[in-house]
C-alpha cells in the first residue's frame, strides 16, 4: 500500500475544507439573511436602523478588543501544530486569553459608562441600545478567539459553528418567542438583549468544541511564552483589523451621523445583498489561510502560486450567478425586507460592482497576514480608510445613499489594488484571477 503524495494530501485537505466551509457559509449566509429580514419586518425600518447602527459599532469595538489575535492565533497555532511545538501553543493560548479578556472588558466597561452618562432617563433609544450591547464586546471577542484557534488546528468547519450557525439561530428563536409572547416589547433595545443571550450560548458551546479539538499534548505541555514577539506581531494586526472594519462600516457610521436610522437601514440591506458575492471567497479563505501559512513556511513558492491562482479563478466562476442575479433581480431581493427597502436598489448595484473587484483581486489580506507581512496589510488598509473617510463626507451630502455606496466602492478598489501590489512585492505571488502575467517586452532592432 502506497502513501498518498503530499500534493494530493494538500489538495484533498484544501478541497475538503473549501467544500465544508462553502456549505457552512451558505447556511450561515442564509441564516444571517433570514435574521436581518425578520428583524427588518418585525422592528420596522427605524428600529431596525437603530439595531443595525449599534451592532455596527459593537463589531468595530470588538476589533481592538481581540487585539489582533484572530489572525495571530490562526497563523501561530497552524505553525506550532505543524512543528509539534505544543509548549509554545499552550503559551500563546494562555497569553491571548488574558490579553483579550483585559482589552475587551476595558472597552465594554468604558462603552457602558459613557453611554450611561449621556442617556437621559432612558428616553434615547439609540443610547439605551448601546448600553444593552456593551456585554456583547467581550463575548464576541472570545468567540473570535475560539474560532482562530480551531481554524489554526485545521478544524475549519467546527471553527465557524458558534458564530455562523449557533448565534444567529439563537437570536432568531429568542426574537420569535418575544414576538409571539410579548409583541409590544419588540424593539431595538430588547432585540439587543436577546442577541447578548444568544451570543453567550454560542460562546459556551464554542468552549466545549475547542476543548475537544486541542491535542492532548497541548494540555500536558508546560507553557512557553514569546510575548514580545507575539505583541510586536499583534500591534499591526489590531490596527489593520480595526481600520479594515472601520473602512467596511464607515458608510453606516457616517449615514447614521449625517442622516438618520432610516438611511442606515436602507444601506445595511443593500450592503448585505452585495456581500453575498463574497461568501464564496470567504469560504475559500477559511480553508486557504492555514494552507498559505504552511506552504509559505515550507518554502513551496510555486505550489502556493498554483493554489492561489486556481482558487481565485474557481471562486469568480462560482460567483457569477450571484452577480448577475443581484444586478437583474435586485428589487425582488430588497422587497423581502419590506417594500420600503426597494429604495436601496441603486446603492445595491453600485456596491455589487465594488465586490466584483474585491473578488477578482484575490485573497490579498490572507496572503499578507498569513506570511508575516501584516504591517503591509495595515498600510494598505490605512490608505483605503483615509480615502474612504474623505469620500464618504464628500459623497453622502451630495448624493445620499448612492453617494455612500460610490465612496465604499472606490475605497474597496483602492484597497485591493494596493494590497495586491504589496503581495507581489513581498512574496512574489500574483493574487488576481490572471495569475502571474508576463507582459511582452518590445526590443528595438539594432541599427545596421
Amino acid at each position: 500500500m502506497t502513501n498518498p503524495k503530499p500534493d494530493n494530501l494538500l489538495r484533498e485537505q484544501l478541497l475538503r475544507g473549501s467544500i465544508g466551509s462553502f456549505i457552512l457559509i451558505i447556511g450561515g449566509t442564509a441564516l444571517s439573511f433570514l435574521l436581518n429580514a425578520a428583524l427588518a419586518r418585525l422592528l420596522g425600518i427605524t428600529q431596525f436602523g437603530i439595531y443595525a447602527y449599534v451592532i455596527t459599532w459593537v463589531n468595530i469595538l470588538v476589533a481592538p478588543s481581540i487585539f489582533g489575535m484572530q489572525t495571530l492565533l490562526l497563523r501561530q497555532t497552524a505553525a506550532y501544530h505543524a512543528r509539534l511545538a505544543y509548549s509554545h501553543m499552550r503559551g500563546i493560548l494562555r497569553w491571548s486569553l488574558q490579553l483579550v479578556l483585559l482589552a475587551a472588558s476595558t472597552i465594554a466597561l468604558t462603552t457602558a459608562i459613557v453611554t450611561w452618562l449621556f442617556h437621559h432617563n432612558g428616553q434615547d433609544a439609540m443610547l439605551l441600545a448601546f448600553w444593552y450591547a456593551a456585554p456583547l464586546i467581550p463575548i464576541l471577542a472570545l468567540i473570535l478567539r475560539q474560532r482562530a484557534i480551531l481554524h489554526g488546528l485545521h478544524c475549519v468547519i467546527i471553527s465557524q459553528l458558534p458564530e455562523t450557525i449557533i448565534r444567529p439561530i439563537g437570536i432568531m428563536v429568542l426574537v420569535a418567542l418575544l414576538a409571539l409572547l410579548a409583541p409590544a416589547l419588540l424593539n431595538a433595545q430588547h432585540a439587543m438583549l436577546l442577541s447578548v443571550v444568544a451570543s453567550l450560548i454560542a460562546l459556551l458551546i464554542g468552549a466545549r468544541l475547542l476543548g475537544r479539538a486541542l491535542p492532548v499534548a497541548v494540555h500536558q505541555a508546560a507553557p512557553q511564552y514569546d510575548g514580545r514577539l507575539w505583541f510586536r506581531s499583534a500591534l499591526p494586526l489590531v490596527m489593520m483589523q480595526s481600520l479594515s472594519l472601520l473602512d467596511s462600516r464607515l458608510a453606516i457610521l457616517v449615514l447614521g451621523w449625517l442622516l438618520n436610522p432610516t438611511a442606515v437601514a436602507l444601506y445595511v440591506v443593500a450592503e448585505r445583498g452585495a456581500s453575498l458575492i463574497t461568501f464564496v471567497l470567504g469560504a475559500a479563505n477559511m480553508a486557504l489561510s492555514p494552507t498559505v501559512a504552511t506552504l509559505y513556511a515550507q518554502g513551496q513558492h510555486e505550489r502556493l502560486q498554483q493554489v492561489v491562482t486556481r482558487s481565485i479563478q474557481l471562486i469568480l466562476l462560482a460567483t457569477l450567478p450571484l452577480i448577475i442575479g443581484l444586478i437583474l433581480l435586485g428589487s425582488w431581493f430588497l422587497v423581502i425586507f419590506g417594500e420600503a427597502f426597494v429604495a436601496a436598489r441603486s446603492a445595491l448595484i453600485i456596491l455589487v460592482f465594488g465586490q466584483i473587484i474585491n473578488v477578482a483581486m484575490g485573497s490579498v489580506g490572507v496572503l499578507l497576514t498569513m506570511t508575516g507581512h501584516e504591517r503591509d496589510a495595515a498600510i494598505g488598509t490605512a490608505v483605503s480608510f483615509a480615502l474612504g473617510a474623505l469620500l464618504q463626507f464628500i459623497c453622502i451630502p451630495l448624493w445620499g445613499l448612492e453617494g455612500a455606496a460610490l465612496a465604499s466602492t472606490i475605497s474597496i478598489m483602492v484597497r485591493n489594488v494596493v494590497m495586491a501590489m504589496q503581495v507581489h512585492q513581498r512574496i512574489g505571488i500574483a493574487s488576481s484571477i490572471f495569475g502571474p502575467v508576463r507582459w511582452p517586452v518590445y526590443h528595438r532592432p539594432a541599427r545596421s
